[in-house]
């Protein structure tokens, strides 16, 4: 198959990708695009490879790889090194004898076999299901791969991973030490209740409506300003009190100035009446 992977604008407009941060996101597209990726969407690669791809430290990696694992969107084997792409299959367009084939191909070389059979039970369409099924009942009964193939195996992708870290530490000693320490990978948003926004607002002597207005703007963002997750609320909300003021004051300024001209008028009009 043509090297390239194409990803469905449904991506977008999924909801669990709608929550993710800015960095979850290029992770995942990362995952559905990179070059070892399969039609299948399983296939080897190792944590220090997607470093070096995507240029994340191995903790983020670490920390992203165990987050997607626990919403069910990707599984990691981290003795074969193959990661599964669970719903992957639902994102196929075209469903032709080239695109059968290579699937075909790809599961006789997927190792760990309980993967064959989570993407399968994903998929929207009967024909991939029985495939995966079918190459899962197959290779079950075979249990084509034997301890000593996998010893040798895993023995080989041990010293290929420890050599990979070792330039990456390498490559580290060269970063700056705080490169990734305030990195919004490993920083969450500290959500606050409502509650506690309007005790806030009220300590300064703010209205209960701009306490809710503070919360239904950043709330509708998921506690995220600019990609950046918010972790002190208290420092936008002084600020916030200060834009609504000189708003307020804007709006007053034209009333007070029709409210002169009015009254200006209601006196040219007695006096006329006097002359």
């Amino acid at each position: 198959m043509a090297k390239f992977r194409k990803v469905h604008t449904a991506f977008w407009d999924d909801l669990y990708i709608e929550k993710l941060s800015p960095e979850d996101r290029y992770f995942y597209l990362f995952l559905l695009t990179n070059p070892l990726c399969t039609e299948c969407g399983i296939y080897e690669i190792s944590l220090s490879k997607i470093c070096a791809y995507t240029g994340y430290n191995l903790d983020s990696v670490r920390l992203i790889i165990k987050r997607f694992i626990s919403s069910r969107k990707i599984l990691y084997n981290e003795d074969t090194y193959e990661l599964a792409i669970i719903n992957k299959m639902r994102y196929i367009d075209r469903l032709g004898k080239p695109v059968l084939d290579c699937l075909k191909s790809e599961l006789r070389k997927i190792k760990d076999i309980e993967m064959i059979k989570q993407v399968g039970q994903n998929s929207h369409n009967e024909q991939i299901t029985s495939l995966f099924e079918e190459e899962y009942t197959i290779r079950a009964k075979k249990n084509t791969i034997r301890p000593q193939e996998k010893h040798d195996t895993s023995a080989e992708k041990r010293q290929e991973e420890e050599e990979e870290k070792e330039e990456e530490e390498e490559r580290s000693k060269n970063s700056p030490k705080n490169i990734f320490i305030n990195s919004n990978l490993t920083r969450q948003p500290n959500i606050p209740t409502k509650e506690k926004v309007w005790e806030v607002f009220k300590s300064v002597n703010a209205t209960k409506e701009m306490a809710k207005s503070f919360y239904e703007k950043y709330d509708s963002t998921g506690w995220f300003i600019n990609g950046s997750p918010i972790i002190n609320f208290r420092s936008l909300a002084n600020k916030f009190v200060d834009n609504w003021n000189r708003n307020e004051i804007k709006k007053e300024k034209p009333k007070e100035k029709s409210e002169m001209l009015q009254n200006g008028y209601e006196l040219a009009k007695k006096f006329d009446k006097h002359k």
